[in-house]
């Protein structure tokens, strides 16, 4: 069972974070049971971007791999190893799988106000990043998702969640969840599915 709780919750505005600042909110996905829901937060990739666009204390580079690692719901080590001729001028991302992971040619959305040239230069800044920076500004801007069960919290690896059980609601498929994932393994993507997600691969899609 999937330990990570994905709540989906409207919200109005969301509340930008001061320089500096340690983790200064909630977790996207939170627990019930463990925290009480804050109002001005998304709990899904809505949430995830529009903070994304928000943290402009950082450089334009950071922001496009944070944004590029939302979409692709590929591993940081994955990501961090892109450059510029991993991607073409329509989006599209080569992106080598780590960790015994597949190959996979994954869409990524265009950043705002970035022409594609601007968009592709910024991957040759991506090596300047440490997987653990990117870690400690997500945690710190409340870009992770909170384990239910008392585990590790899903932080870099937070937009693989999003992705899987997007995926899943979208095809019923698991299959093309853990495809999507670069997974080689089909029971791999059990771990990445929330109940919400599994119960309804289980029903019958209407005809």
């Amino acid at each position: 069972s999937c330990p990570y709780v994905i709540m989906k919750r409207k919200s109005s505005t969301l509340r930008s974070v001061p320089r500096g600042t340690k983790s200064a909110l909630t977790p996207v996905a939170q627990s019930s049971g463990l925290l009480l829901p804050e109002t001005g937060q998304y709990s899904d990739i809505v949430f995830f971007r529009s903070r994304i666009y928000e943290l402009t204390m950082y450089p334009l580079s950071f922001r496009v791999l944070l944004s590029v690692l939302l979409d692709t719901g590929g591993r940081i080590s994955e990501v961090l190893r892109l450059r510029s001729v991993n991607v073409n001028l329509n989006f599209r991302v080569s992106l080598k799988g780590s960790k015994g992971s597949a190959d996979r040619i994954m869409s990524v959305r265009p950043y705002p106000n970035l022409a594609v040239e601007q968009f592709r230069a910024c991957f040759d800044e991506f090596g300047d990043y440490s997987r653990f920076y990117v870690y400690r500004v997500m945690k710190a801007h409340g870009l992770y998702l909170l384990n239910s069960e008392g585990g590790n919290n899903a932080v870099t690896h937070a937009p693989r969640h999003l992705l899987a059980n997007e995926v899943v609601e979208l095809s019923n498929d698991e299959e093309l969840a853990g495809k999507a994932l670069g997974h080689k393994s089909k029971k791999s993507i059990k771990y990445y599915l929330n109940d919400e997600a599994k119960t309804r691969k289980n029903k019958k899609s209407p005809k």
